[in-house]
């Protein structure tokens, strides 16, 4: 919510506002060597691939955390999705979207 999160490399992704007003006083080689990163006004998270704990990766921090929602979905069985494919599939042959299926599968 305030674009500021530690990385796991030992960067700081800090808000553009905050670094700004460091800049007054301090240089940006100083900033770079405490490893403080301006974060841009138009930056905006659109997709994380894995959750964590669970799944392998590295976990967010709480509060950016909690904007997201995760689903676990699982994959419907072999037999359940032919015969999900066989009633919207009615007029293609039974021995093709067996085929179809086992190459996706």
């Amino acid at each position: 919510e305030n674009r500021e999160m530690q990385l796991e490399d030992g960067r700081f992704l800090m808000s553009s506002e905050r670094y700004d007003k460091l800049l007054q006083d301090h240089t940006k080689t100083e900033l770079d060597a405490w490893k403080i990163v301006r974060v841009s006004e138009n930056f905006r998270v659109i997709a994380l691939g894995l959750p964590v704990p669970k799944y392998s990766g590295n976990p967010l921090d709480p509060p950016l955390r909690s904007r997201f929602q995760a689903r676990d979905i699982y994959y419907l069985p072999f037999k359940d999705q032919l015969k999900l494919l066989y009633s919207v599939g009615a007029n293609v042959s039974a021995e093709k979207i067996s085929q179809l299926l086992s190459f996706a599968t």
